[in-house]
């Protein structure tokens, strides 16, 4: 049985995470806020995901379990967009957990200060470390934020091969929301090693998809009136991770980064702001950080920070 007319509905994509997805479920099952409800989206899972979603389900009439044909994670919160019944929605990544607090700290803060989408701290948990984050300056990622449900709906939501995130929050951002947060540490982004996601080799096929992605990302951003700081990071985050997926040549992947350190540097950005942005976002998996040493050397000259 369904919860009708639930306050919050928070989205799950699944796609074979047998090994997080009881610590993530857990910790939503212990909410102090109860009015919400949990679509599980499993994106075409082959291990044990699909049992664990159903022992959820079957003890919890607020958790939903919906299975759909592989289509890629994009795919998947379109669906869980699509079946929400809340006025909210929150997006919580199945190797991922949060605070028992969570739900309600954020639902709080949405409703007392009339904002579109409320943000909150987080702490990124390593292997044996952890680095604790108040200010959230994760203007991409759909966790750690609560949005009210227009935010989202009529967007697209394609499928590019990586970075998928970016193209729909272009989207979001030309709505221009009113955006609030809260120091409040509450999500926990867990960073684990991904072998599969780093053996990838380079192909013609996914430096296609690749390229091709990127230009509609500029497209976008240049044809919708989206604030500048963002437009900047757009092509800058998205470049980063391609480099991580060996989408791009190496040769290509300095002629992409060239244009892109080159807009931020002539953005209105202060520069201590740039090279925040910057060391945010290229030290966010440590498979770039010979790519961060390098080239923050270079910025701090270019923008006489010492």
């Amino acid at each position: 049985m369904e919860v009708s007319n639930p306050e919050i509905s928070v989205i799950v994509c699944i796609y074979n995470m047998q090994r997080f997805l009881r610590r993530s479920l857990d910790s939503l099952l212990h909410q102090s806020m109860k009015d919400f409800e949990v679509l599980l989206v499993d994106d075409g899972s082959t291990d044990e995901s699909s049992d664990i979603c159903d022992s959820y389900t079957r003890s919890d009439r607020r958790f939903r379990y919906i299975y759909k044909e592989n289509g890629g994670v994009n795919d998947a919160r379109a669906t869980g967009v699509i079946n929400a019944h809340g006025r909210y929605l929150c997006f919580v990544d199945p190797d991922d957990f949060v605070e028992p607090d969570y739900l309600s700290k954020l639902h709080h803060t949405i409703e007392k200060s009339g904002a579109d989408i409320v943000t909150c701290g987080y702490v990124e948990d390593y292997d044996g470390y952890s680095v604790k984050r108040e200010t959230s300056i994760d203007f991409f990622g759909f966790w750690n934020k609560i949005f009210r449900k227009d935010m989202l709906s009529g967007l697209s939501f394609p499928y590019i091969p990586f970075a998928e995130d970016i193209l729909v929050f272009a989207q979001i951002y030309d709505r221009k929301p009113k955006i609030s947060h809260i120091n409040d540490i509450l999500y926990h982004w867990v960073q684990n090693e991904n072998p599969a996601r780093l053996s990838l080799s380079f192909n013609e096929e996914k430096y296609r998809k690749g390229m091709k992605a990127l230009e509609d990302i500029r497209n976008l951003v240049a044809d919708k009136n989206v604030y500048n700081e963002f437009r900047v990071i757009f092509t800058t985050l998205y470049a980063f991770k391609c480099v991580v997926s060996q989408i791009f040549t190496p040769g290509e992947f300095r002629k992409e980064f060239k244009g892109c350190l080159g807009m931020f540097l002539k953005s209105r950005q202060p520069a201590r702001r740039k090279l925040i942005l910057l060391t945010h976002y290229t030290g966010a998996s440590k498979t770039l950080c010979f790519v961060r040493n390098i080239y923050i050397r270079h910025l701090k000259r270019f923008l006489r920070i010492k």
